[in-house]
Parts: C-alpha cells; structure tokens; sequence
C-alpha cells in the first residue's frame, strides 16, 4: 500500500517541516550536521544515517521511517525521528533534539516547539497505520536513560507509562554492520535503559500487561535492532517480563 506524504499542516507560520528520507539532499546534510553536533557520542551512526536518508520512507516494507528535519524562519531549528513498526502496531522514537533559541513556539494551544511536534508525530503514526491497514497504533515507545525523566514529561502534561522491563538498548542496529569499523563495533557495549511508551489519543494501556509488553520488546530488539530471539539481551528482557505474569506466547 502506497504510503502517505506527512499528514502535518503545512500552513502553520514560520515553521517547514521536512521529510528527509528520499528528500532533498540539502536538508539531509544538515540533518546529519545537527545530529553529529547535538549527539556526538552516536557519530558512528553517520555512515549509516546518510545511507538511510537516501531511501524512501517506506524502503524495507516492514516499517515506515520519519526522519524529520525542521526549520523556523529558514534556519534550522531541530529534528524528531520515529519508526512505525507494522507489524507491532507502534512507533519507535529514535531521536530528536531542537535549537535553544527556537524551543518555545506559540501555535493554537501549543507554546513549545516539542509539543508541536509530539502532536504531528501522533497524527502521522495514526496516517501511517491507517494506510498500512492497521487499527490505531498502541503509542510512541521510547528509551530513555533516567527514570527522572518521566516526571518531566508529566509535568508538561503528557500521559507516559513506564514500562517494567529489564531493557539494555543495543549499540548499533545490527542489520547495517556493514557501515561501522569492526573495531568500533567491537569496542561498543549495550546500555541499560528505561523503556516507556505514550499512548495515542489517550488509549487506555495497562503497563503490567505482559503481551504488550513482549510485543513492545520483541519489536525494539528484534525488529528494529535486528537481533534474535534467541540473544542473550531478548531473553533478559523477556525473562523479567516473565516476572511480571504469565509470559505470552511470542508475537514474532
């Protein structure tokens, strides 16, 4: 199924958003720029991030990828990349990051750019589900390395869910090897991590609920990492997962 362009607004004052995977080659260099100056521990990433942004969003048939780069006043302003995973029916935040100067930004009820672009991100995962033939997607999963940061997003009035899973985020997305330095590679190590997810529109998720919580970690580790099932880090998530309820059968 053909997949849709952004479902973001377009007539929204001062702001461009831009799709950089299959984009224009100028945005996709300085999305690259931003990224190497605001995570700089991840530059091995680059080699592979320039591969990416030179294909559709829709390349591999099981997931569409959203690597928004975005601009105030024809500067550049930030970025916000997620990943919908088809067959897990959720979105994967991958990183994102905006400029100091242009982080607060008045538009209808929205006073911080963030914000803005959380709203557009929940809108486009709902359009990528709905043309891949899926119900509403369970959320917005994202890794992140202190629990304090969770009541940061409460505070600003999000609805976030902390996940009870025994999670090390992997170093590299083990499909794509191929564009690191076996030294690099060797050298990298997995880091443990807080998963939580934000719900879409305020659906109701139980976060002891084990099958969503399989899924949620099958999809990260396997699908979008590329490990298997068999690893020794799936099967430490899946084991404490374990120790939350009676474990599902795999959604693999």
């Amino acid at each position: 199924m053909q997949q849709p362009l952004t479902a973001i607004p377009i007539n929204i004052p001062g702001l461009a958003i831009y799709e950089c995977n299959g984009g224009d080659p100028a945005h996709r260099k300085t999305l690259l720029e931003m990224y190497a100056q605001w995570f700089p521990q991840y530059a091995y990433y680059l080699p592979y991030m320039e591969y990416r942004t030179s294909q559709p969003v829709g390349y591999d048939p099981r997931f569409i990828e959203r690597w928004w780069y975005v601009e105030r006043d024809g500067n550049p302003a930030g970025f916000r990349f997620s990943k919908y995973l088809k067959a897990r029916n959720i979105s994967v935040g991958m990183g994102s990051a905006i400029v100091k100067e242009y982080r607060e930004f008045e538009f209808g009820p929205y006073h911080r750019l963030s914000d803005l672009l959380f709203h557009l991100t929940n809108d486009q995962l709902c359009a990528d589900a709905t043309a891949s033939g899926r119900p509403t997607p369970d959320g917005f999963v994202v890794e992140i390395e202190s629990p304090q940061l969770v009541n940061g997003y409460k505070r600003y009035g999000y609805t976030i869910l902390e996940l009870p899973v025994d999670y090390l985020e992997p170093p590299f997305i083990y499909e794509f090897t191929r564009f690191i330095e076996p030294d690099v590679l060797a050298k990298l190590q997995f880091e443990p991590m807080h998963l939580v997810i934000f719900p879409v529109g305020g659906k109701h998720l139980d976060p002891n609920d084990t099958a969503l919580l399989t899924n949620i970690t099958l999809g990260l580790l396997i699908d979008h990492y590329g490990l298997s099932e068999d690893h020794w880090a799936v099967q430490r998530a899946l084991a404490s997962i374990n120790q939350v309820g009676t474990r599902p059968k795999s959604l693999k």
